[in-house]
């Protein structure tokens, strides 16, 4: 489950990539790993960033037997009251 902030460092985190390693194929390919995937250009990075910025959060439930998604989202009460089992997912919503 990401929280606000973790969504707020993963912003900071790609702002960063954009400001200080796009553009650097060869950095950026070891930081990506065994992905077979090309580098994003630095252009293509802010509507990426604006969607975490102006993104809501909501989460919903994952049945540990089955994988499958609860019905419905959950509440922000049914959140903090530890509703929903140890696995929830999180939906960013743009």
């Amino acid at each position: 489950m990401l929280s606000r902030s973790e969504t707020e460092t993963i912003r900071a985190a790609l702002s960063y990539w954009r400001d200080e390693i796009a553009g650097h194929d060869d950095l950026a390919r070891r930081y990506l790993g065994t992905l077979d995937v090309e580098p994003l250009a630095r252009k293509q990075f802010e509507p990426l960033i604006q969607s975490f910025l102006w993104s809501k959060l909501r989460y919903i439930a994952v049945d540990e037997e089955t994988g499958q998604l609860a019905p419905r989202l959950l509440s922000e009460l049914e959140l903090h009251n530890g509703a929903g089992g140890p696995q929830i997912l999180t939906v960013v919503v743009r």
